[in-house]
């Protein structure tokens, strides 16, 4: 019983030291970051993945990239090189978290 009692409240004090703190979500965090990358090889990447919506993606036309696409290769055009997403960044995509990219200067 004593053990439950001591386990109890080592656990309250790292939840309130959580709380303050963050250090554990930021390490956890800042390790998925590390992991999320991507390059750039040549041809078309296998398993590449495009945003289906948000505010974002649709504006800038992130959303319509696969119809164009095919209608591009339709006219002969190939893929030089495209990126190629790391295992942790797949998760991320799939999960619907948007993929690292450059802010533009506007």
């Amino acid at each position: 019983m004593a053990a439950a009692g001591a386990l109890v409240l080592a656990g309250v004090a790292f939840g309130r030291c959580e709380a303050r703190t963050s250090t554990l979500q930021a390490a956890l965090l800042s390790r998925l970051a590390d992991a999320a990358t991507f390059e750039l090889a040549p041809g078309p990447s296998p398993r590449i993945r495009f945003p289906d919506a948000g505010p974002y993606d649709v504006r800038h036309g992130y959303t319509r990239i696969p119809a164009w696409s095919e209608r591009l290769a339709a006219a002969g055009y190939e893929i030089e090189a495209q990126a190629r997403f790391s295992p942790t960044l797949r998760v991320l995509a799939a999960l619907g978290l948007p993929a690292p990219r450059r802010e533009s200067a506007r």
